[in-house]
């Protein structure tokens, strides 16, 4: 294994059929990998670190949730990318142009469009190509109804020829933890930024070592401030700052690991309206009580060439 390449120190993904020594093996590497300080530890945290308020008003609330049992890191990560200052990066960079590795389904496209109250366009690349089903058009179907929105499908270990020049906001969403070599992914981005005078932010979203518990057997790894200082040191050689953002905390992983245990194999048989009701509580209740030492997920800000900080 290439260890410049891969910001864990492993690169064994459980997103494909493991043995049962090699399921074991992947979760001690990933406890290990969790719990390994920063090779600068006196490196200050709060120097980066930024609190993300998640409390809304109810209409904000309902528009998140959707109407389904959403897991606390999902809803969070919706409600940061809907809680953005749009505004800002739109004084920033004028018109946004998105480059999204791992988009997954594409549908990220038209919500960010909604929170960001237009954008101009939205590139997004993943291994796997999504086929039309049930209200869901897929793909094609995407890019048919919706001009802006161009879908390819593409590896993370590729992005550099495809990242269009106007690109200006570089996103992942719950996307690098499944990359084997998730620094070779940023060291690509550095190539684009450092070839470019333009403002480009990018925001990654990505699970917490709270996630090996939560999720198990999901992805090749969790992100500690050791593997994010990782990714942001890539950086350095632009004019760059980052900004670490931790999403949730004991009450919302402990709301996650209870319906996970008991009911989330089970959801038609799940009250709705209280399972959202207690899922906005523990979000809210972290918040207030400032738990930040064991977040649910965290997210990542870096701005490069930028004119202002706005973050």
């Amino acid at each position: 294994m290439n260890f410049t390449l891969s910001s864990s120190i492993h690169s064994i993904s459980a997103d494909k059929k493991l043995s049962l020594p090699m399921k074991i093996l992947w979760l001690i590497l990933n406890v290990i990998n969790n719990n390994l300080p920063p090779k600068s530890p006196n490196i200050s945290k709060h120097k980066f670190i930024r609190t993300f308020n998640p409390i809304c008003h109810k209409r904000e609330w309902e528009e998140i949730i959707e109407g389904y049992h959403m897991t606390p890191s999902r809803a969070l990560s919706d409600m940061f990318w809907k809680k953005l200052p749009w505004n800002l990066i739109k004084e920033e960079v004028e018109n946004i142009n998105i480059f999204d590795t791992g988009c997954g389904n594409g549908l990220y496209a038209l919500s960010i469009n909604q929170f960001s109250g237009g954008i101009n366009s939205y590139k997004g690349i993943d291994f796997k190509q999504r086929e039309r089903k049930g209200d869901y058009p897929g793909w094609d179907g995407l890019m048919n109804q919706n001009s802006f929105i161009s879908l390819k499908q593409e590896s993370s270990s590729n992005v550099i020829d495809h990242i269009t020049k106007e690109s200006n906001l570089l996103i992942s969403q719950s996307a690098i933890e499944h990359f084997n070599y998730d620094l070779e992914y940023f060291h690509q981005l550095d190539n684009f930024i450092r070839k470019s005078n333009n403002s480009i932010i990018q925001i990654h979203l990505f699970p917490s070592p709270a996630c090996l518990w939560l999720y198990l057997l999901h992805g090749v790894r969790q992100y500690n401030f050791r593997s994010i200082l990782k990714i942001a040191k890539i950086f350095e050689s632009a004019k760059s700052y980052f900004r670490i953002y931790p999403l949730g905390g004991d009450y919302a992983n402990h709301f996650h690991y209870k319906y996970r245990r008991v009911n989330l194999k089970n959801k038609n048989k799940l009250d709705l309206d209280l399972y959202q009701e207690k899922l906005k509580y523990a979000i809210e209740k972290d918040f207030i009580l400032k738990n930040i030492n064991n977040p649910s997920f965290y997210a990542l800000i870096i701005h490069s060439n930028y004119k202002n900080k706005i973050f």
